[in-house]
């Protein structure tokens, strides 16, 4: 298990419903068990995870949720991953003009949603976690969430705050 993110100086997300992408980084080529899904291959890379906030809490509810590596009851696909990766970033918007689906398939066009189906029990998409095969995928994500970030340095030993520079390389929104 990785280490719990540390906070960068940024906003927190709302207790008003929306949509989130969490930016993960799997470190290595690993082999997780998610759930019924059985063992999933996750080779090495970027990842983003598109997620909507409907219920009590919102948008900071389910996102202080998946912080929490450790305590909480696996519920989701995400919840078997974000033991495995490095969150990056959270990236959120209040606006309901976005579906998660349609967000996740757009982002698919700079990687692929991978593995099939992943986080799209409750609907009939391909899924909404994307693998990224290049940095443009980020930077369509960033420009089509105009919400607020909130950047995580990612490193046990480092818990210094970001300027709004240092946040974009950390998060992987530069090239």
């Amino acid at each position: 298990m990785k280490s719990s993110p540390q906070p960068s100086a940024t906003q927190s997300p709302p207790r008003s419903p929306g949509l989130y992408a969490l930016i993960l980084r799997m470190p290595q080529d690993v082999m997780i068990r998610i759930g019924a899904a059985g063992e999933q291959h996750f080779p090495a890379g970027k990842y983003v995870y598109i997620g909507s906030a409907r219920g009590p809490g919102g948008l900071h509810g389910r996102i202080a949720r998946h912080m929490r590596k450790t305590g909480k009851r696996r519920h989701w696909h995400i919840d078997y991953l974000i033991e495995e990766t490095i969150l990056k970033a959270v990236r959120w918007t209040e606006s309901d003009a976005l579906s998660e689906c349609n967000l996740a398939a757009g982002l698919a066009i700079y990687g692929r949603q991978y593995p099939s189906r992943f986080g799209a029990s409750d609907c009939r998409c391909a899924g909404h976690l994307i693998y990224l095969e290049n940095h443009e995928g980020l930077l369509i994500l960033h420009n089509a969430l105009p919400g607020s970030m909130q950047v995580f340095v990612g490193r046990p030993d480092s818990t210094r705050p970001l300027d709004a520079g240092s946040a974009a390389q950390e998060s992987g929104l530069t090239m």
